[in-house]
Parts: structure tokens; C-alpha cells; sequence
């Protein structure tokens, strides 16, 4: 187990549990439009982000912060400008949704285009242990992320950056944060500083998909809804790391 300085950075999609309904098509089909959106924003990832886990339809991601001077400016600036590049992902395959999935009317198809992104951006205290293939990340700081989303705004999708990012990152190119504050139980009053984006309903609308994407999408969906009757597990992310051999737990 080790202690390190880290960037931490939790992204959540917002607005999932409105998201689905009691129809069970329409839950397997929002799930697996939430995996496609969550799948975009972490494609829109790289150095020196890492994916440490997905939890549900949110995914937490960490980039290491040496302790010099000049490194963790220079890591926070690289992992503010992927976090802007997150949002451009999520609405550009939320547009494509929105039009590829237009033969079926259930209500998550027809919802696709209401979803919206929280993104969470903290620098602190990580520890770093190693559990079989995954590298777990745990710690206060981390717990005061999560601690996070759960905060007074009542914006459905922001950018939220601590005053210890902040600090470090300066501000997003072309936009404009807003200082608040934030009473977070045992870490006390964080500041924050916060921008909202425009709503996704006033940028450009999506533009018209061929009948073949439309019905290819429409297939997929139906395709895992019936694995998922069937009984078969959830596909897996392709962005996880591969399972070591039995018995290899070694960090």
C-alpha cells in the first residue's frame, strides 16, 4: 500500500435513476445507452488519467501529482483540458443516440437526449493497493470526492473543480468558474469552484442518421436486451485491464 499525491477525478452521469423506468426494456435499454455514454467520456481519456473503477454509471479515474513544483501544475492543466474534452465526447454520442435510436419507443430511447455530466475534480492523499488486477485507490480525499456529488447545486450537469485542483490547474480555456463553498460533514467547508454548461438542448440539434445506423443501433439494443433475459451478465468495458491467472493476487 502506498501513499501518494494524486489528482482524483469522478465522472457521473446525471439523471439515471429519472432515467429509467419500471418497464423492464426500457431498463435494459437505458443501461445500455449509459454504458455507451460512459464509454464515450472514457475513450475521450489518456495519460496522465488512469481508470481506476466504474461504478455504475459513474467511472473514477486518478493521475499521479509529483511533489515538485512545476509537475502537479503541469498534470492538473493536462487533466482539465481532457476534462473539457469529456463533455464534448458525452454530448457528441448523446446526439447520435438521439438519432439512432428513433424505431424504438421505449422510454429510454426516446429519452436518450435528456441525460447530462458531473464531473468532480480534487487533488489530495490517494492510497494506492493493488487487489488481483485492479489498482484501488482509497483515502479521505477520495471519500471527499464522492462526498461531492452530493452537493447543494441544483444544476443537473456542472464542472466542479476544489479549490486544491484549482489551485493548481488554473482556469478551463474560454470559461468562466463561479467560487462557492460546500459544508461536507468531517472535512469541513471546501471551496469549489463551479461552471455550467450551456444546456444541451440549446447547442446544435443532432443531425439526421441513415436508416442502416438507426437500425444497426436498434439491434444492438435488442441484442442485450435478450442476452440480459436470458439470464447472461452485463457486457464488460473494454477500458478494464484483464484478470490475472488464479491465484495471482500479488501487487
Amino acid at each position: 500500500m502506498k501513499l501518494r499525491r494524486a489528482h482524483i477525478i469522478l465522472v457521473d452521469i446525471s439523471g439515471y435513476t429519472q432515467f429509467i423506468r419500471l418497464h423492464r426494456m426500457s431498463v435494459i435499454h437505458a443501461e445500455r445507452i449509459i454504458t455507451d455514454l460512459l464509454e464515450a467520456v472514457i475513450d475521450a481519456a489518456g495519460p496522465p488519467l488512469v481508470l481506476n473503477k466504474l461504478e455504475g454509471d459513474a467511472a473514477l479515474f486518478y493521475a499521479l501529482a509529483d511533489e515538485d513544483d512545476e509537475a502537479p501544475a503541469r498534470s492538473a492543466a493536462a487533466v482539465l483540458h481532457q476534462i473539457q474534452q469529456f463533455f464534448e465526447a458525452f454530448r457528441r454520442r448523446e446526439r447520435e443516440l438521439v438519432s439512432e435510436c428513433t424505431i424504438c419507443l421505449c422510454d429510454a430511447c426516446t429519452r436518450a437526449g435528456e441525460l447530462k455530466l458531473k464531473v468532480i475534480a480534487h487533488t489530495g492523499q490517494i492510497l494506492l493497493k493493488q487487489v488481483r488486477q485492479f489498482e484501488e485507490i482509497a483515502g479521505e480525499d477520495v471519500i471527499l470526492a464522492h462526498r461531492l456529488l452530493k452537493n447543494s447545486l441544483t444544476a443537473g450537469e456542472y464542472l466542479l473543480l476544489t479549490d486544491a485542483f484549482h489551485s493548481l490547474s488554473g482556469n478551463p480555456d474560454g470559461i468562466t468558474l463561479t467560487s462557492l463553498h460546500e459544508d461536507c460533514d468531517l472535512h469541513g467547508r471546501v471551496i469549489i469552484h463551479v461552471h455550467l454548461p450551456d444546456n444541451p438542448a440549446t447547442l446544435l440539434p443532432a443531425s439526421p442518421t441513415n436508416l442502416w445506423r438507426r437500425v444497426r443501433t436498434t439491434l444492438r439494443l435488442e441484442s442485450h436486451l435478450l442476452k440480459r433475459l436470458l439470464g447472461a451478465p452485463s457486457g464488460k468495458f473494454h477500458h478494464l485491464p484483464p484478470a490475472r491467472p488464479d491465484g495471482d493476487h500479488s501487487a
